[in-house]
Order: structure tokens, then C-alpha cells, then sequence
């Protein structure tokens, strides 16, 4: 691929990052209304996280064919992303705990009954092995990043041998694509309970660097999204299609929609937290018993959500994506 081609292919990737952001924040404000219609259409934008999945399925694995990865490299890559992704991750931890904290001790607040604040806890969230263990998340966004690091894992183990073969590719995603039934591969545990949507995004990663031809695309995209029907629901998995047809035919990009896409990781960490400071301040202040007032409030907060997540884009996660570029990976 040129460098024009993979500049429409990131451009297409910002608008898609965008959308799955801005969608796992409408149903996120949903939480404080009343059932309505509004709710239940808001509630569709829990699977915004399948189209986070499919993108980092097949950009990890171009990032990984751009830069020739070698598995000697393993240990700089994983630093990369861990200078990319863990100092806003970080923040909003330690943020988020300092709410709880707060909460605690000025109201009597239900919400705040589960923070327990231990070193083996805070060590469990710093290295993303929650699911594994007892305890909850302190914040409802954080279980797709230990997800997405055991993709992380995964693939930079298999990529170079996956890589020379492309039978080799089509067994490995026919193992992955089952490993959701092994044992304790639950979709909130582990990577193996959402394979499919990350193997989406490898698939198309395949076509498009010329590893495999339009037949073998066929072939691949039935296999996988007959896989996708048995591990996740059919609404995931036709946000799965949505995000697949996207990246393969869409060239799409818009000033609203790049912009989205550039603060989407500072949109997703910060949005949940905003809106559950908002909403405590909010049933302070006004009559929360109605729910015309709370749909304004919701519409207004969305809005607010997307300036806080820029200026946190700014002073937090800008400097870690120039840290994360100093990790080279192209040579062992």
C-alpha cells in the first residue's frame, strides 16, 4: 500500500473510532432516564466496543506489517502500547477512585459500597487482570482495556508465524475463532469470549496487504462471521458488519467525524466518569423526578462530554501518544 492509500485507510479508521466513541457515551448518559423509547434506541450503543474491536483487529495487525515486526521486537511493542494507552488509562483510575473516595465520605451513597481500596486491588487494576480475579472495575469502561491488551499479547506472539503462511492464518482463525468455547473464555474474562470481532479486522487486514486474494476474502469473511453468530449476539455482530463494510468499501471523512475519532480513546475513559459527577450534582440541585428534565440534562452532558474529553486529549493523552513513539519495533 502507498502512503495515499494508507492515509484513506486511517482516515476511514478516525470516522469509525468516532462513531463507536461517541456511541458507547449515548448509552452511558441513557443509564439516568426513565424507560422510554429514547432509552431502548440508547441502549444499541453498548456495541459501539464490537466496533473498537474490529478497527484494533486490523490496525494493530498493519501497524505490525508496516513496521516488519519481528517476535524479538515483542518486548518494545507492548512498551509501545503501554506508553500509549496506561498514563490516560492512569488518570482516570486514580480520578475515579478520588470520586468514590469523595462520595464516601460526604453522602451516603449505594454507589461508592463496593470501593475497597487495597494494594493487591490497585495492582490487579494497573496490570488489567480484574476479570481474573474477585473484584469488580471501579469504572464500567475499563473492562474492554484488558481485552484489548490480551489482543495485544496474542497477536504479537502469533503474527510472525501467522504471517509466512496463509494457511497457517486460516487454522489460526478457525482455533480462535472456537477458543471461546474453552473453558472460563466468558466474554467478560478473556480475549478468547471476543475473538471474532478482532478477527474480522485481521481478515481484512490480509485482503488488503495482498495476503490472501478476493476468493480467499470470501471464503474467510463466511467462516468468520458464521463463527461470530455462536459467540456473540446478532446485534454485535451486525455492528461487526457495519464496521467490516466500512473499512473495506468506505473512504468517508468529515471535519465532526476526524475529530471524534482523534479524542475517541479521551472520550471513552473520561465520558463515564463526567457524567457520574454531573448526575450526583445534578439531583442536588434540581427535581430529578422528571423526565424531560433528565433527557435535557443527558442531551447537554453528551455535548459537555466531548470539550472535557478534548482538553484531557491535550494535557494527558497527547503527551503519551509522543511517548509511545519513541518505542521502536521494526528491528529486533
Amino acid at each position: 500500500m502507498n502512503k495515499n492509500t494508507d492515509k484513506n485507510y486511517f482516515i476511514v479508521i478516525d470516522t469509525l473510532r468516532g462513531i463507536a466513541a461517541l456511541l458507547v457515551a449515548i448509552v452511558h448518559v441513557s443509564f439516568n432516564l426513565d424507560e422510554s423509547w429514547l432509552k431502548t434506541i440508547a441502549s444499541y450503543g453498548q456495541h459501539g466496543v464490537i466496533i473498537f474491536f474490529v478497527i484494533s483487529g486490523f490496525i494493530i495487525s498493519y501497524s505490525l506489517y508496516k513496521s516488519e515486526y519481528k517476535l524479538q521486537a515483542i518486548s518494545n511493542f507492548l512498551l509501545r502500547r503501554i506508553a500509549r494507552l496506561n498514563p490516560p488509562y492512569y488518570v482516570i483510575l486514580f480520578l475515579t477512585i478520588l470520586f468514590y473516595i469523595f462520595i464516601n465520605i460526604f453522602s451516603e451513597n449505594a454507589a461508592a459500597d463496593h470501593l475497597d481500596i487495597t494494594a493487591s486491588r490497585l495492582f490487579f487494576y494497573l496490570t488489567y487482570i480484574v476479570p481474573f480475579t474477585k473484584t469488580d472495575w471501579y469504572n464500567n469502561v475499563f473492562w474492554t482495556l484488558s481485552i484489548e491488551f490480551q489482543y495485544y499479547i496474542l497477536i504479537a506472539l502469533l503474527y510472525p508465524f501467522l504471517n509466512k503462511n496463509k494457511y497457517l492464518v486460516f487454522l489460526g482463525i478457525l482455533v480462535c475463532g472456537f477458543s471461546h468455547r474453552l473453558p472460563y473464555a466468558t466474554e467478560t474474562i478473556n480475549i478468547f469470549g471476543w475473538s471474532t470481532p478482532f478477527l474480522i479486522g485481521i481478515s481484512i487486514f490480509l485482503y488488503k496487504t495482498n495476503k490472501i486474494n478476493l476468493q480467499e476474502m470470501l471464503v474467510l469473511f463466511a467462516i468468520v462471521f458464521w463463527m461470530c453468530q455462536s459467540q456473540i449476539s446478532g446485534q454485535r455482530m451486525l455492528f461487526a458488519l457495519f464496521a467490516y463494510l466500512v473499512i473495506m468499501f468506505s473512504q468517508f471523512s468529515s471535519p465532526i467525524t476526524n475529530f471524534l475519532g482523534k479524542i475517541s480513546y479521551s472520550l471513552y475513559l473520561t465520558h463515564s466518569l463526567f457524567f457520574a459527577i454531573a448526575f450526583s450534582l445534578s439531583k442536588r440541585l434540581i427535581d430529578f423526578d422528571i423526565a424531560f428534565i433528565k433527557e435535557v440534562l443527558a442531551a447537554l452532558f453528551l455535548v459537555c462530554s466531548i470539550p472535557i474529553a478534548y482538553w484531557f486529549y491535550i494535557v494527558v493523552e497527547k503527551p503519551s501518544i509522543a511517548l509511545a513513539k519513541k518505542f521502536k519495533f521494526s528491528e529486533a
